[in-house]
C-alpha cells in the first residue's frame, strides 16, 4: 500500500460524511491518523487503505448483495472491516431480532412474515391482539418502505407491500409519541450519550426528514444497564453501537440494533469524537 489511511464509508450519492460525522477526521488527526469519507462505490484508489470504518453508507440496503460481496472483496486483501464484518452481514437483516429475543433479550413484540407465510397483517393483529403494528422489509434503513397501519388499514397497506420478500411486523408502542424513542450511543462496549428521538404529533416516525425532533438527554443508569447486556450478547468485538427502544413499563424494549451505519449525533458530546478514536486504537492495537 503506497499509504496506511482510514477509510471512513459514505456511498456516491452522498460521498461526504454526515454533519456530526465530520468531526471525526480531525479527531482522527490529533492522534496521529488520517481518516477519510470514501464512497464504497465510487472512484476510489482503495489500495491507499488499510482499515474501513462503516459510516454513512446509507444505501446498502438498496442493494446488500454487492455491499457485502464489495465488503468482502475488501476484506481478502487484507484491510481490517469495522464493524467486523459477520457482525454487518447479520445485522443487514432483521431477523436479527429474533435471533436476540431467543438468546433472552427483550424486543418489541415482533414477527416476521415469510413470502411464504399465509398470515395476513390483519391476522397478525388479531391473534396477536394488537390494536396498532408498524412493518417494513428486513432489509431496510431510514424508514424505508415503514408503514404503521390497525385493522382499518391492515388490507390496503398490505396490497402495497411486496410479500416475495421477507417483512418485519412489530407492535406498534404508543410510548414512541408519549415520552419518545431512546438511542443509546456505545463505543468499544462503552457507554457514550443518549438521544431521545420523538415523532411530530400526527406521525410516528422520528426521524427529521419526517419532522421528528431529537435532543440529548441522560440516561437512566438502568437503561445503560439494560442497553449494555444486550451488546454483551455479540460475540464480535464492535467499535459502535447504537442502541434503540422505548422504555415500557420500567423495561427496555430493544426496537432495532444499529451495528452498521447509525449516526452517532458526535456533534453532541465534545468528546465523543475523540472516545470513537480511543476506541479504534484499542480495538485495532
Amino acid at each position: 500500500m503506497s499509504a496506511e489511511k482510514i477509510s471512513l464509508l459514505t456511498y456516491a450519492e452522498s460521498p461526504n460524511l454526515a454533519d456530526g460525522e465530520k468531526l471525526l477526521p480531525t479527531a482522527f488527526e490529533k492522534s496521529g491518523l488520517v481518516a477519510e469519507p470514501t464512497p464504497w462505490d465510487g472512484d476510489v484508489n482503495w489500495e491507499d487503505y488499510s482499515t474501513i470504518i462503516l459510516r454513512a453508507c446509507w444505501n446498502y440496503h438498496l442493494k446488500r448483495d454487492d455491499f457485502l460481496s464489495w465488503l468482502e472483496s475488501q476484506e481478502a486483501t487484507g484491510k481490517k472491516i469495522l464493524n467486523p464484518l459477520n457482525v454487518v452481514k447479520w445485522n443487514t437483516d432483521k431477523h436479527y431480532l429474533l435471533d436476540l429475543e431467543s438468546r433472552g433479550v427483550n424486543i418489541i413484540p415482533t414477527q416476521i412474515l415469510e413470502p411464504s407465510d399465509k398470515q395476513s397483517l390483519v391476522s397478525v393483529l388479531e391473534t396477536r391482539n394488537w390494536k396498532t403494528g408498524v412493518v417494513k422489509p428486513v432489509v431496510g434503513a431510514s424508514a424505508y418502505k415503514v408503514q404503521r397501519f390497525d385493522l382499518a388499514s391492515a388490507s390496503s397497506v398490505e396490497k402495497q407491500l411486496q410479500r416475495n420478500e421477507p417483512l418485519l411486523v412489530q407492535r406498534f408502542c404508543p410510548e414512541i409519541n408519549e415520552v419518545g424513542e431512546y438511542s443509546l450511543m456505545f463505543f468499544g462496549g462503552v457507554f457514550s450519550h443518549a438521544v431521545l428521538k420523538k415523532p411530530k404529533s400526527d406521525d410516528f416516525r422520528t426521524q427529521p426528514h419526517f419532522g421528528g425532533s431529537e435532543w440529548l438527554v441522560e440516561a437512566d443508569g438502568k437503561i445503560i444497564e439494560q442497553t449494555s447486556s444486550i451488546l454483551a450478547k455479540i460475540d464480535s468485538p464492535l467499535l459502535y453501537a447504537q442502541v434503540d427502544g422505548v422504555v415500557v413499563n420500567g423495561a427496555f424494549q430493544l426496537m432495532e440494533l444499529e451495528l452498521v451505519e447509525p449516526y452517532l449525533f458526535l456533534d453532541l458530546v465534545p468528546k465523543a469524537p475523540q472516545d470513537f478514536v480511543k476506541a479504534y486504537k484499542k480495538l485495532t492495537d
